[in-house]
């Protein structure tokens, strides 16, 4: 129950069930572009919460959602699985975003893969750009922010 308590205190919803929050993100202006209601999102992330409420989100927002524990098992994934973009944590066990994201580009992925990390050093930040990414959130997770990174690398992604 504190899982489930602390998911709707982070999502705005006071006790009950956590129910569906896409019309309150558009009524916020967070309304995904038009043409990328098709995206499958791959969320590699160690920590469960953090899973839970990136699926939630994502998912009220229209996307299809895969879920990686850590770097290593997100390659295993992504190579049986047709994904569109990752969101991807920095610290992660077994292998980390950054290092998972060079592995990825030597392996010719051309995905766009979006860090996503509670650091807001300019450093780290860097390191994930360096890597490959070719953007960086920071936790938590800004909804606005998300949506409008999401339809920007979507939309381009889908174009090339």
């Amino acid at each position: 129950m504190q899982i489930k308590s602390t998911i709707n205190r982070l999502l705005g919803t006071r006790s009950g069930p956590v129910k569906n929050h896409a019309q309150h993100y558009i009524a916020q202006g967070a309304n995904r572009s038009e043409g990328v209601s098709w995206a499958s999102i791959m969320v590699v992330e160690d920590d469960v919460l953090n899973q839970v409420i990136a699926r939630k989100i994502l998912t009220d927002l229209g996307y299809t959602v895969i879920v990686a524990n850590n770097g290593q098992e997100g390659i295993d994934k992504l190579a049986s699985a047709d994904i569109d973009l990752i969101l991807m944590d920095m610290q992660m066990p077994i292998m980390d975003g950054p290092e998972t994201t060079r592995r990825l580009r030597a392996q010719g992925y051309s995905l766009p893969i979006l860090g996503f990390t509670a650091s807001t050093s300019a450093n780290d930040h860097q390191r994930c750009l360096e890597a490959g990414m070719q953007d960086v959130l920071t936790k938590p997770m800004q909804v606005m922010a998300l949506t409008e990174a999401l339809s920007r690398f979507l939309v381009n992604h889908k174009q090339q």
